[in-house]
């Protein structure tokens, strides 16, 4: 006994609902029953009839335009009721078009306060379906939840003609030196906002997503650029660590490096915002002159932070030989920049 061959619909094929669709297939070896009946099947259904009686190897299927979906397939049966085969899976799409979101993303990934110059925000459209849409726009709406209407973002964006399984990406940037808060922000994008496109559904044009913006904290140094002492007499030097940032900071490490003196590290304990941390160094001089110092704060970079320009505060420091005139001075730290006053 031969075999039926079906030729088409192929593996991979898609019909387009509404759509006419040529049925097609081949006998191999002796098969003497030349007509079949033809159904299609939608797993894990029962097989539906497309036409009892076909007596040719090809069949032209007007798709019915409500069927849509995944697993279908096409089954002959010869009318003796001695050979039946099955299709290749196949899909069925709609004739009309249906944008839908591809991805979303924030670049970064894990936004931080420290992002505001460099953070983007990007959504990809694609077509679902096998309908071209036509040029249309989207909008991508950016603010903090909960938030007033002056702290959104919002842009729109001209969106081209998509072809079945066509992409479109829209990006839209945090405006620069624009604020950017820590918090939850809503990350919005919408579809089609002037309905021109005729969709298969309206329902998927819409995305609310939930972005956290993490805040950092802030390590600063805070010292007097010129200190000073007296030779013989023990110098009490003083400087300060304070997190001006917005979150707790981790553990660090402080360093005082004197010339001559060598270096110092001191551990500094998470910090609260605004919080500081004072370092000591006590130094006896024998000789006049003028030495150098540097103090740093998280030297190797173990806190992430706002910014890593201002952990270091160099300077310079007199040293005055006892019994000469000395007028009088205070190493305590000032930063009215930083609050320390």
């Amino acid at each position: 006994m031969g075999k039926l061959i079906i030729t088409s619909p192929k593996p991979g094929d898609y019909l387009v609902a509404g759509r006419e669709f040529v049925i097609q297939w081949s006998a191999e070896g002796y098969v003497p029953e030349k007509c079949v009946r033809i159904a299609y099947i939608q797993m894990p259904f029962a097989p539906f009839e497309i036409n009892p009686r076909v007596c040719v190897n090809g069949y032209r299927w007007n798709v019915p335009a409500n069927m849509l979906g995944d697993n279908y397939y096409i089954q002959l049966t010869t009318l003796d009721q001695k050979i039946k085969v099955r299709s290749e899976r196949f899909s069925i799409m709609s004739g009309k078009p249906d944008l839908d979101f591809y991805s979303w993303s924030t670049i970064p990934k894990n936004p931080t306060t420290a992002d505001r110059d460099n953070l983007k925000l990007n959504a990809t459209i694609i077509n679902k379906q096998a309908g071209k849409s036509v040029p249309c726009q989207a909008r991508i709406t950016f603010g903090p939840q909960n938030g007033n209407a002056s702290q959104l973002v919002s842009k729109i964006f001209d969106v081209p003609t998509l072809n079945m399984g066509d992409r479109h990406t829209i990006s839209l940037a945090w405006p620069p030196g624009a604020s950017l808060s820590p918090g939850g922000y809503s990350f919005q994008v919408d579809l089609d906002i002037t309905h021109v496109v005729d969709e298969q559904s309206e329902g998927n044009n819409h995305i609310d997503q939930y972005v956290l913006v993490q805040g950092l904290p802030n390590l600063v140094v805070c010292v007097k650029d010129r200190l000073e002492a007296i030779t013989t007499k023990e110098a009490k030097l003083r400087a300060i660590v304070k997190n001006t940032g917005e979150v707790t900071s981790g553990i660090s490490i402080a360093r005082w490096r004197i010339e001559g003196h060598g270096t110092q590290n001191f551990n500094v304990p998470n910090l609260g915002p605004g919080q500081t941390f004072e370092i000591k160094r006590e130094v006896i001089w024998l000789t006049g002159g003028t030495d150098n110092f540097t103090v740093e704060v998280d030297k190797n970079n173990q806190v992430r932070e706002l910014s890593e320009t201002d952990n270091v505060k160099n300077g310079t420091i007199k040293r005055h030989v006892w019994g000469t005139p000395v007028a009088p001075f205070d190493n305590s730290p000032k930063c009215p920049e930083y609050g320390i006053n």
